[in-house]
């Protein structure tokens, strides 16, 4: 089983939202907890951004509010997430900042029963339509809401998301910080299949 942490980035003027999650294995879980922690209080030392500072990327490089995309953005982060944990034959439990509590808990539930998928080569051959019904079989439970202050998780999957979100949408105040190349760094670890279009 994996633990799904999800949040989201957005820049407005550019009417963009970025939705990252990070899957920690449930049996490596107090492990990376642990080695999180330790990074956090690294940062303490070196930076002064102490333990009990909620990390937030808007806080550090100014990030802005969500977009009226966030809820499509976030059916096809679940629905590659089900098929990525499909492959490895595992099954995901999802935990979310808080907020967005109704719309996330309604669009799991909705997508558990129907959730259409478009065929990448215009018709499934088994279905004879351009979509195809692929229900969400993975996902264990609703989403859990839990508040970013008190996850290590969401604030580190919300920074992975603004450095997407810079990498796609750079912006001049930001640059010079090199914050549009903070994506990159991810590269070892990103799960690359979940797209077959997109690097």
């Amino acid at each position: 089983m994996h633990i799904l942490y999800i949040d989201e980035s957005a820049d407005q003027s550019a009417n963009v939202t970025t939705i990252s999650a990070l899957a920690v294995p449930a049996e490596s879980w107090a492990d990376c907890f642990e080695r999180l922690r330790r990074f956090r209080r690294e940062l303490g030392q070196s930076d002064d951004i102490f333990v009990q500072k909620e990390l937030h990327a808007w806080k550090l490089v100014n990030a802005v509010s969500p977009t009226k995309d966030v809820e499509r953005a976030m059916e096809r982060l679940l629905n590659r997430v089900n098929t990525c944990v499909a492959a490895r034959e595992s099954r995901f439990l999802v935990v979310c900042d808080q907020g967005k509590e109704v719309v996330y808990t309604r669009l799991a539930r909705r997508m558990r029963v129907y959730s259409p998928i478009p065929s990448r080569y215009g018709t499934w051959s088994d279905a004879g339509s351009t979509t195809k019904s692929i229900p969400l079989d993975r996902m264990i439970e609703d989403p859990f809401f839990k508040d970013s202050k008190q996850s290590y998780f969401i604030q580190l999957v919300d920074m992975c998301c603004y450095a997407l979100l810079r990498r796609e949408y750079p912006i001049a105040s930001r640059s010079r910080y090199d914050v549009h190349t903070a994506f990159s760094q991810l590269a070892p670890v990103l799960c690359r299949e979940a797209s077959g279009k997109d690097p």
